[in-house]
């Protein structure tokens, strides 16, 4: 009869409410709650696939971070900052990319010898190319493959200024 009374006040068990504050909650303020970007992870872990979604700063568009969420639950942020700052996550990867492939198609697999500040585990590795693949800086050949495009990144200070 027990059985009988739990199913009737939860008939699936797999979508059990949970106590937990949904991811809204656990965005920066400082940053855009409703996301300019949002995709999924490849593989399925546990029954479960990672949602990614990208948010803007409010003061400074150019900044983003990345949550990673699964049933809408947080359980990592990804700081990728702006394309604009030398040494943030996004323009290192984009001059390490260049300096390593150039302009010939390179494999997913591959981003792992550009760096362990770039690599961290692997979930930086898919915010950095669904960013990159967004503002077109890598075209998404299918299949794990990319190639670099020819967009060049933003110039800042006096690199605007020097004598070419």
């Amino acid at each position: 009869m027990l059985r009988d009374v739990q199913a009737l006040l939860n008939p699936n068990p797999q979508i059990a409410v949970k106590d937990r504050p949904p991811l809204e909650y656990s965005i920066d303020p400082e940053f855009d709650i409703n996301p300019f970007l949002v995709n999924h992870a490849d593989k399925v872990i546990s029954g479960k696939r990672r949602k990614y979604t990208y948010h803007k700063s409010l003061a400074s568009p150019e900044r983003i971070k990345a949550y990673v969420s699964v049933e809408g639950e947080k359980i990592y942020i990804i700081n990728l900052g702006s394309l604009n700052e030398k040494d943030s996550l996004l323009a290192k990867a984009v001059s390490r990319i260049d300096e390593k492939y150039g302009d010939g198609a390179f494999a997913r697999a591959d981003m792992y010898d550009l760096g362990r500040d770039i690599v961290g585990n692997k979930q930086p590795i898919k915010a950095v190319l669904d960013v990159l693949v967004f503002h077109n800086y890598l075209i998404d050949l299918k299949e794990g493959y990319y190639k670099r495009t020819t967009k060049q990144l933003p110039k800042s200070g006096l690199e605007d200024f020097s004598n070419e």
